[in-house]
């Protein structure tokens, strides 16, 4: 049988991007930010996705 592991939770909201994919400078003062923004990531738009999918699985490890 598979022992299901709990994801805890402890902030409301979402988790921060890390500085590695998005510009801090470009949203100060904003709302908000949205992932279809431009200007906002640091990654080439052909790899974006790949890279988003990458920051969701390290925030999903840090709980580790």
């Amino acid at each position: 049988m598979m022992t299901k592991k709990l994801l805890p939770t402890t902030v409301v909201g979402s988790y921060p991007q890390p500085d590695w994919l998005v510009k801090r400078e470009s949203i100060a003062g904003r709302t908000v930010p949205r992932i279809r923004q431009t200007g906002f990531w640091n990654v080439a738009d052909d790899l974006l996705s790949e890279a988003q999918d990458d920051a969701t699985v390290l925030a999903i490890r840090a709980i580790d």
